[in-house]
């Protein structure tokens, strides 16, 4: 409940979705098993930490539909990843958006 805009609730239910973060090798695996892939290439989105202006910047480009998922799949990384590093917001604000990702992109090295 560190990361700004996520309650009780939304925590709650994302740690009984998911279960354990062990269960998964990625923040891809988590997209795809809550149902957060869009419809675009979202590897362009780059990380920030204030996510209205990034909406809204992407809503202007794309549909804001796929803006909207976006922004969710990017939460739910960002938490998978400090629900399995036990960090907290700071600490992940601290290591970036992709802390503990493989330095590749897309596979390729």
């Amino acid at each position: 409940m560190t990361h700004p805009g996520v309650g009780p609730t939304t925590a709650l239910a994302f740690v009984l979705i998911l279960d354990s973060a062990e269960r998964f090798a990625c923040g891809k695996q988590i997209a795809s098993y809550v149902g957060l892939i869009p419809c675009e290439d979202s590897s362009s989105i780059g990380g920030g930490w204030d996510i209205l202006p990034r909406y809204t910047h992407l809503a202007m480009r794309r549909e804001r539909r796929i803006a909207k998922v976006a922004m969710a799949r990017k939460l739910a990384v960002r938490l998978y990843w400090m629900m399995r590093k036990a960090w907290n917001y700071e600490q992940l604000k601290k290591f970036g958006s992709y802390a503990g990702e493989s330095d590749y992109g897309h596979g390729v090295q």
